[in-house]
């Protein structure tokens, strides 16, 4: 049954070849899409596991209205210094600034 099936489909790949060849072009470019894309937001999801103690990292958000997210990442030194004295289970700080 199988081998009908297969010489079935090769018949209809030699009969519309012009359709044939654009639909199996149009499915590796799909694939090859979807991998670069799963490529992609793999890297932009573990792009700090290099670091000891990836998983005990945070990024410190503020609300900020010039920003287009409305939110900013920039953090000053006083506010880092001031995170590490007030909390004891902050274990180290850096502040980012431009």
């Amino acid at each position: 049954m199988i081998a009908h099936y297969l010489k079935i489909a090769f018949r209809n790949l030699v009969k519309y070849r012009t359709q044939s060849v654009i639909s199996i072009l149009g499915l590796a470019v799909g694939f090859v899409c979807f991998a670069l894309a799963t490529l992609w937001i793999h890297y932009e999801m573990t792009y700090d596991d290099s670091y000891d103690g990836a998983d005990r990292m945070y990024i410190l958000y503020r609300k900020d209205v010039l920003h287009n997210s409305g939110y900013s990442i920039f953090s000053s030194y006083p506010m880092s210094t001031l995170l590490k004295e007030t909390f004891p289970e902050v274990e180290d700080v850096c502040a980012f600034n431009r």
